[in-house]
């Protein structure tokens, strides 16, 4: 085990025993992260709903975690109902993207809850808000839309692990996003547990057990019992009573209780309260009530979207008959095996994953229902029902973070161990292994590194890299799919990341030329990827990370793991989902999932900013608009203090009208609309003209036009001569 890994382990299990024993000494659970916000507003607030004593803390007030706001406002309803909740009378409005960051002491399972109330103010319609949220790498809300004057409460359990948590709201185009409370605190540990899955699922599966995953909360029922608020549950979890609404035939079943201690053993009240234990919805034996078959399963239906798998835990705890045997079905397949239990007033669950129950054309629903085995005693009530929770599976597809160091190679990178058919492979291992007998021989370092990537990023950088070559794109030397291992092979790159040598290592620190020769590398290796080869691509994960230095600092793009095809003539986009690496993501391809080559110019602006600032382009650990690099620069830009964001290294040593063109430039790639932004091509262009303007010092004439013409000449040489080598 590594020494920062032993760090992280030490420091969780001291935190763990902490909460062990705060635990046992109260009778109310207490987080160890706790963050409680009152969004929009400048003052505490203590609800008081449902019998929620906790204190909100105002947003404003950012000791205990930071904020990066863009464009953003409050807002206070000037009508709040009678009786309402102070916590729904204000809201904090955001126009551009915007993100909480929460510092985590605790890695594990972290409940994060928004709170939505959508007024009318003077200037603001709040229910014509829409937007996007993400936490920890996951979409949480996509599209979505408050319904006018309604409080509502979205619950995310998600698996956290690091030292941070960004929460982030991105409006759709032409809109805004708003949030009136947000609550980010730790789950008790075991909340979602670890237990077997019985999976009726073809779209999903919990490899990594449930723990693992985020997921969010969609249904949480006290059945056979009443609401369950806030103040009768440790975790300030609502569950809504069993009503008829939710139950297939209203009549079915009966309700039945207990006053009994409840034994939880290995639970907990935070896995459930006891008014959910010591509550159920039971069979009714008797043939002579309603003249039902004692055979009828009692079934609850509830609606649900398609597009995703959900996690339905089934609560039981026998207070009648310890020999009841009970038959579960979930959208009307039967659970293998018996749900049994040999303890009374012991509670347990069972989970199972399921696929949306398609009712109709326009309508799903996930089916639970119970009902007696040919092995229970008629004599005795034989299946019953005390709690169901059910919770939507988010995919972390939505935003791909990638923290990782690259490696310097020849890399060996791990892409996973998921298996696919592989015939397209095999039709390029042999182009590959003529071109690395081709070579000289060569040098380099083996190093695995973990990835979330699977299969399909792993075919992707193999058929792309072994059909373009060009100086400025790393080569693929070979690559190895033999199971259980995905293992891509690239040439040795001495010189290590463009990252490196900015900031976070004790890599030679570059000169401003240097940094320009680089930039221009990279640009030509882009510009290549966009117009040189047969078919346009889109790089999708441009980072300094994945710039590699070679032997005298040549340059060469890497990780193609996620590079798209271009759109066709006649297209103007690709639509896909949201991939990239925070903080280098092209904003308007987040909000609209449309493809460009433009998305790659923004992200190769953010690369310039962190080559002329050193520093990277998402620090946690600074506040305000500090966090964000492009939004800090900015900042200084406006008020005429260009010199406070630049590389103390470099002060004094850049030319004004070289910084003043490459300036230019950055400003251009960053536009907030793609159409805006220039072509890699004209990117290139300029870093060329103020390298040139470095090298001479000179501020125009036609020395200079002349100087500048030539060079770029002698790029469109080069760049064809790429195209004609092309595999």
């Amino acid at each position: 085990m590594g020494k920062r890994k032993l760090q992280t382990h030490l420091r969780n299990l001291t935190v763990l025993l902490l909460l062990l024993l705060h635990i046992s000494a109260a009778s109310d659970y207490t987080p160890v992260d706790n963050y409680l916000l009152n969004c929009g507003s400048s003052s505490s607030v203590t609800p008081t709903i449902d019998g929620d004593n906790r204190a909100f803390l105002p947003d404003t007030d950012q000791k205990n975690f930071s904020a990066s706001f863009s464009n953003e406002t409050s807002a206070q309803d000037p009508n709040p109902p009678s009786g309402a909740s102070d916590l729904y009378r204000t809201a904090r409005i955001f126009t551009g993207v915007s993100s909480y960051l929460f510092s985590v002491r605790f890695s594990g399972t972290h409940l994060v809850r928004l709170h939505f109330y959508a007024f009318s103010s003077k200037d603001l319609n709040l229910p014509s808000a829409v937007f996007n949220v993400s936490a920890g790498g996951h979409l949480l809300l996509s599209g979505f839309a408050a319904p006018n004057r309604t409080q509502v409460v979205k619950e995310f359990p998600m698996d956290v692990q690091g030292q941070t948590v960004q929460i982030s709201f991105v409006p759709s185009q032409n809109s805004f996003a708003f949030v009136n409370a947000i609550e980010f605190f730790t789950a008790p540990v075991g909340l979602l547990g670890n237990s077997t899955v019985t999976s009726f699922s073809r779209s999903a599966k919990l490899e990594n057990g449930v723990s693992n995953q985020a997921f969010e909360t969609v249904y949480r029922i006290n059945v056979g019992g009443q609401k369950v608020t806030p103040s009768n549950d440790t975790v300030w979890r609502t569950w809504t009573a069993d009503d008829a609404s939710y139950l297939l035939v209203p009549s079915a079943g009966v309700e039945i209780n207990t006053k009994a201690t409840i034994n939880y053993g290995v639970l907990s009240r935070e896995t459930a309260p006891d008014s959910v234990y010591s509550s159920a919805r039971a069979m009714q034996n008797r043939t002579d009530q309603l003249g039902e078959n004692p055979n009828f399963n009692v079934t609850w239906v509830m609606d649900v979207a398609p597009g995703s798998a959900y996690l339905v835990r089934l609560h039981f705890c026998d207070f009648v008959s310890s020999t009841a045997s009970i038959l579960a079905y979930i959208n009307n397949d039967l659970s293998p095996g018996l749900v049994t239990n040999q303890q009374l007033n012991a509670p347990f669950y069972r989970d199972y994953l399921a696929d949306p129950y398609m009712k109709n054309s326009t309508q799903y629903t996930i089916r639970v229902s119970i009902g007696k085995s040919s092995t229970s005693d008629p004599r005795q009530i034989s299946a019953f029902l005390n709690g169901l929770e059910i919770f939507r599976l988010k995919s972390s597809s939505a935003l791909s973070v990638d923290t990782g160091k690259k490696s310097t190679g020849p890399e060996i990178r791990n892409k996973g161990v998921q298996r696919e058919p592989r015939h397209r492979l095999g039709r390029v291992r042999e182009s590959i292994q003529r071109r690395a007998q081709r070579r000289d021989p060569y040098r380099g370092e083996a190093r695995l590194r973990g990835s979330r990537q699977g299969f399909p990023e792993f075919q992707t950088e193999v058929l792309l890299l072994s059909r373009i070559r060009h100086k400025h794109l790393v080569s693929l030397i070979g690559y190895c799919e033999e199971p259980p291992e995905m293992i891509l092979v690239y040439e040795f790159m001495e010189q290590g990341t463009l990252k490196e040598h900015l900031y976070g290592s004790n890599a030679p620190c570059l000169s401003w030329k240097q940094r320009l020769e680089v930039c221009i590398g990279a640009a030509r290796g882009l510009h290549y990827l966009h117009t040189g080869s047969s078919h346009a691509i889109i790089h999708r994960d441009v980072k300094s990370l994945n710039i590699l230095l070679a032997e005298n600092y040549v340059t060469k793009v890497s990780d193609f793991g996620l590079s798209r095809e271009a759109p066709l003539y006649g297209q103007t986009h690709v639509s896909t989902a949201v991939k990239g690496s925070f903080g280098y993501l092209d904003l308007e391809y987040f909000r609209t999932q449309q493809l460009t080559t433009k998305s790659d110019v923004y992200s190769f602006g953010m690369v310039l900013l962190e080559v002329l600032c050193a520093r990277p382009v998402i620090n946690p650990k600074l506040v305000g608009e500090q966090v964000n690099l492009a939004e800090w620069a900015l900042h200084w830009q406006r008020k005429g203090s260009l010199e406070k964001v630049i590389d103390p290294q470099l002060v004094g040593k850049i030319n004004p009208n070289s910084l003043k063109k490459f300036w230019e430039t950055v400003e251009k790639c960053l536009a907030e609309h793609g159409d805006d932004r220039p072509t890699i091509g004209n990117v290139l262009w300029n870093l060329e003209y103020a390298l040139q303007m470095q090298e001479t010092g000179m501020q125009g004439g036609s020395r200079m036009r002349t100087a500048r013409t030539t060079r770029l000449i002698c790029h469109s040489r080069r760049l064809l001569g790429g195209c004609l080598q092309t595999v």
